[in-house]
């Protein structure tokens, strides 16, 4: 098993290993519910408000924010840096919020609503179909965390993080994500939306590949030996049409 620590730097929007400086570490899940990873570097350091994950094999088992920091520097010692991490939940304890659910609404439906005031994902399994409540409820200056743990432990569950609040990574030989078949990927009378996150390693594209592709309904794919992008789409009377564009495009 290989642990890695890394903390993400905003300037270079990049993930900074720390696992050489980090000389101690510890991951549990507090009494109030929240996972919290404690660690200590040494010649390095990291900051309040800093995003930190741990990796094991490269599987991401903690993603969170950094809470607090100690920087000590003793006489004939090196410079140290203690810090607690939180994991993203954290994030709700700064929102104080004013509600009225009416009576029937579930358990799931009040944590997806609050769970909008940040862009996060909450796991909900066990808890979407809850008890629904018996009478209206009215929150006046509650924070958002306690309110969404107080609901789940309702329902006997524990608010958790989406297990896999990360990213697929590819090494440029082969791999690839399928979509089981479909009617709604061929059938789109409103028009479609493909989205895709893409890193070239080089200045331009080295290839055509496809980045996105679902045939015969849409294809999304770099132009070879440019930072271009050709997006296509299938229809069933007028066969493929599409664009080449390195900015927003409109297909008629």
């Amino acid at each position: 098993m290989t642990l890695t620590l890394e903390a993400y730097d905003p300037e270079t929007s990049t993930w900074i290993d720390k696992t050489c400086s980090c000389i101690s570490l510890r991951r549990q899940i507090r009494s109030n519910g929240l996972e919290e990873l404690d660690g200590e570097l040494v010649k390095d350091s990291v900051s309040v408000g800093q995003e930190i994950r741990l990796k094991e094999n490269d599987r991401i088992i903690f993603m969170g924010v950094v809470y607090e920091v100690d920087r000590r520097h003793r006489s004939r010692d090196v410079e140290r840096c203690g810090f607690k991490a939180y994991d993203y939940l954290i994030k709700y304890d700064r929102h104080v919020v004013y509600r009225l659910y009416q009576t029937g609404t579930k358990a799931g439906e009040i944590i997806k609503d609050l769970a909008l005031l940040e862009d996060i994902l909450i796991n909900l399994s066990g808890v979407e179909d809850g008890d629904a409540l018996l009478s209206p409820w009215e929150i006046e200056n509650q924070k958002a965390l306690d309110v969404m743990k107080s609901v789940a432990r309702g329902t006997n569950y524990w608010l958790r993080m989406k297990p896999c609040l990360s990213y697929l990574s590819f090494d440029g030989e082969n791999d690839y994500v399928e979509v089981a078949e479909s009617p709604t990927l061929r059938d789109w009378p409103n028009g479609i939306t493909v989205i895709c996150w893409a890193k070239s390693n080089t200045s331009n594209w080295n290839t055509w590949g496809m980045l996105v592709s679902k045939r015969n309904s849409f294809v999304l794919h770099p132009w070879k030996d440019s930072n271009d992008i050709s997006f296509y789409v299938y229809g069933v009377d007028s066969g493929w049409k599409g664009a080449r564009a390195s900015a927003v495009v409109y297909l008629a």
